[in-house]
């Protein structure tokens, strides 16, 4: 899903970047953006591989969500 997103977002943003028309330019913004918020949603999902005990994990997860609000 990941690879798709970015092909559609490359493309998206070629087909945006010849327009003339401010309709266009208008719905073709807007899917362009769109794809790009769901590419950011689905990338920055968090894995952490299980070579971690639960508690380590959770520990970590919460320090890095803490740190990146600051």
């Amino acid at each position: 899903m990941g690879v798709g997103l970015l092909i559609l977002i490359a493309v998206l943003g070629y087909i945006y970047s010849l327009q003339t028309s401010m309709l266009l330019i208008t719905l073709i913004g807007f899917f362009l953006i769109t794809f790009v918020y769901m590419y950011v949603c689905y990338a920055s999902t968090v894995y952490v591989p299980e070579i971690w005990p639960t508690e380590a994990k959770l520990r970590g997860s919460g320090l890095a969500n803490a740190v990146g609000e600051s």
